[in-house]
């Protein structure tokens, strides 16, 4: 239990901080050069989720099997081998096309999106092996210092640097050197605490580079299509719209995608490692009850989120964003939803990681990005006056047309079937909170009356959340 709550005040430190983060980078960076910031966000996640992440999920599935045979450092040695040459490859690909003009990066965008690969990809393994590993301590409290330096060293970068060189590249150094401070924390204690006297090798066997591929490529093609899907089109809407609508779009999306991203992240860490326990049973009527908990369990939880924050978006706004900002927030809303389907079809997908089955996945993404293709072609072709909403709109029925796809077929797959009202019953506990937010206060900027409103109803949201999960009890850890 009192590792449970220390993981929960790091993990909402940790939601504060990275707020705050967006709060300050939208005071500090143009709307041009936030614009700027989410095409540099993409470039990265072409790499980390299409080629380098899924590596990473075969590691994060063998972990418990590799330490219980001595092999746990030299499988992480491995992979950070394969992530560095993986950047060197993609730095030497993007400075090509700089240089024959066919995109417009300059040399130090380039470098920072190398190194950001690397040491992002590296502190991210290193951590989520600890916490599967069942050092839920040290991984929450390496997450918050990795949170806490990115902040501090951006801000002090920015402040002190900033005649050098562009704020925007401070910005992700001050993220680079936090996320570097990490990685040789992160790997010490992995080597301290489970390395013992292994002999660290980095020569992949035959079997493994087999098991590995078999494993990670078709994970590899979905999770490009999922990369076009929930971040790839920015270079689609930049083009149609400038820099300076994509990065009030990129905000809007950005603030969305932090609070599910961290929900997701708070109950994976809470819940996964039980199941991936679990999903080692012989007994596949054990796997199955287990990942038909999991699945109810984060379904109602990100619900609950989801839909608290479509009734609060203004106030997130008014005080995540600067002023210039306000005005979108109705994208916000469409942002949230797209992030909810988003994180359910990666709930729903762990079936099939569970099984080994991950060829499946792929499907659900394709189909969002063909529905993005063409919803984003319409709406530029046909010029609509209200473009700056269809836009979002066609975002989010991508991301409700994937999930649909994953839901049947995890439906076909399993024959298992999903207790929605488990979901109705954990909502009702939430109706007096929804019901003051929508009705009973209404303000354009923040103040003493709008701080204490947001204090108040953000204490309801989270009582109510306790009671909730008290009442109606779900997946046990």
């Amino acid at each position: 239990m009192k590792n449970t709550l220390f993981v929960l005040i790091t993990r909402l430190i940790q939601i504060l901080i990275s707020l705050i983060s967006i709060r300050i980078m939208t005071e500090f960076l143009p709307q041009k050069d936030m614009g700027l910031f989410y095409i540099f966000n993409s470039l990265y996640l072409l790499v980390s989720l299409g080629i380098i992440n899924p590596v990473g999920q075969f590691i994060n599935r063998e972990t418990n099997n590799y330490y219980k045979n001595g092999k746990i450092c030299s499988l992480l040695a491995k992979y950070s081998t394969f992530t560095l040459l993986i950047s060197i490859l993609y730095f030497i690909s993007l400075f090509i096309l700089s240089e024959c003009k066919i995109v417009t990066y300059d040399l130090y965008f380039v470098l920072l999106v190398f190194i950001y690969v690397i040491v992002l990809s590296l502190n991210q393994i290193y951590i989520y092996t600890l916490n599967i590993l069942n050092k839920k301590l040290l991984f929450s409290s390496l997450l918050l210092l990795t949170a806490v330096l990115s902040l501090l060293l951006s801000v002090l970068f920015v402040n002190f640097f900033h005649n050098f060189t562009e704020k925007l590249y401070l910005w992700l150094l001050g993220v680079c050197v936090s996320n570097i401070i990490s990685v040789i924390i992160g790997f010490s204690i992995l080597n301290y605490n489970f390395g013992g006297n292994e002999k660290i090798r980095i020569k992949f066997d035959k079997n493994e580079m087999k098991n590995i591929a078999t494993f990670a490529i078709p994970i590899s093609i979905a999770t490009l299509f999922m990369w076009f899907s929930n971040t790839g089109y920015r270079f689609i809407v930049e083009h149609q719209q400038g820099l300076s609508y994509l990065g009030a779009f990129g905000v809007a999306f950005g603030i969305s995608s932090q609070i599910m991203t961290v929900s997701e992240s708070l109950c994976t860490q809470i819940f996964q490692p039980k199941l991936f326990k679990q999903i080692d049973s012989s007994d596949f009527s054990i796997i199955n009850y287990n990942i038909s908990m999991y699945i109810r369990e984060l379904v109602s939880l990100y619900f609950l989120v989801a839909v608290f924050c479509s009734f609060f978006i203004k106030y997130i706004f008014i005080v995540l964003v600067d002023i210039k900002y306000i005005d979108y927030y109705k994208i916000g809303i469409f942002a949230i939803w797209f992030d909810f389907f988003r994180v359910l079809t990666n709930t729903f997908g762990v079936y099939f990681f569970s099984i080994r089955d991950t060829g499946k996945i792929k499907y659900s993404y394709i189909i969002s990005s063909f529905v993005i293709v063409i919803g984003l072609y319409v709406t530029n072709e046909f010029n609509y006056d209200n473009n700056q909403l269809c836009i979002p709109l066609v975002i989010l029925s991508s991301s409700i047309a994937s999930f649909i796809v994953m839901f049947s077929l995890y439906v076909k797959s399993s024959k298992l079937s999903f207790d929605v009202f488990f979901v109705i019953k954990r909502l009702l506990f939430f109706i007096p909170t929804l019901t003051i937010t929508a009705f009973y206060y209404n303000v354009d900027k923040l103040n003493v009356n709008t701080i204490v409103f947001i204090f108040f109803i953000s204490l309801s949201f989270l009582i109510s959340l306790f009671i909730a999960i008290k009442f109606i009890r779900g997946y046990q850890i």
